[in-house]
């Protein structure tokens, strides 16, 4: 699971995330994911501005815009995934990549 923060300004940020959000899809997965209401809750009751579900899942993605309020989003996530999914998993807190695709390498 990932937690990310971003530089946005917090009311900017928040209206890109929850005019992203799924109404159509995401209703139908979450369920098959065990826990993942739970981890939804705990993620915003911990401060995040918004958690979804991350590709195909299981993984599940929430946003703040600072690494301490990742890593207590983050252990809140893997609390509840843990207590309501039965689920072992594991937070990274990572930075938002501003620039886009590029090449990183040249071989």
């Amino acid at each position: 699971m990932f937690q990310v923060e971003c530089s946005f300004t917090e009311c900017v940020f928040f209206l890109c995330f929850t005019s992203a959000s799924d109404t159509i899809v995401e209703p139908q997965r979450a369920p098959l994911i065990p826990g993942m209401g739970a981890v939804t809750a705990a993620a915003k009751n911990a401060g995040a501005y918004g958690c979804t579900i991350s590709g195909a899942g299981p993984t599940a993605v929430a946003i703040t815009n600072s690494e301490e309020q990742g890593k207590l989003i983050g252990a809140a996530m893997v609390d509840a995934f843990a207590s309501h999914g039965g689920l072992r998993a594991t937070a990274y807190v990572s930075k938002l990549d501003n620039e886009g695709a590029r090449i990183v390498e040249k071989h």
